[in-house]
């Protein structure tokens, strides 16, 4: 399911001001709470407009390579190493390491 800009930008907001952790969040807000962390993690390491989301995007065979040999050379979880190098979904990633 798709979520605007807004919302996710609420979500974020609500936890990062302690109102509430990562679950209570999710529910308040009708979101997974995988991808509520996400966003987290995206609006920490990139700021608000790493929220928006608005368009398809397309990597060279050079940005990938370069996600997958940082995913393969840091212990690093995969929605982290996705949200640093502000790629929307951490499943992207899996399927370029495979």
């Amino acid at each position: 399911m798709k979520h605007s800009f807004e919302v996710k930008l609420a979500a974020v907001n609500h936890y990062l001001a302690g109102h509430g952790g990562i679950i209570s969040t999710a529910k308040l807000f009708q979101l997974s709470h995988t991808s509520l962390s996400h966003w987290i993690n995206l609006f920490l390491l990139h700021g608000p407009r790493a929220l928006d989301c608005r368009h398809r995007r397309s990597y060279s065979p050079e940005d990938k390579l370069c996600v997958v040999l940082y995913a393969l050379g840091h212990s690093e979880s995969l929605p982290r190493v996705a949200a640093r190098f502000n790629i929307p979904s951490h499943n992207t990633v899996k399927n370029w390491i495979k």
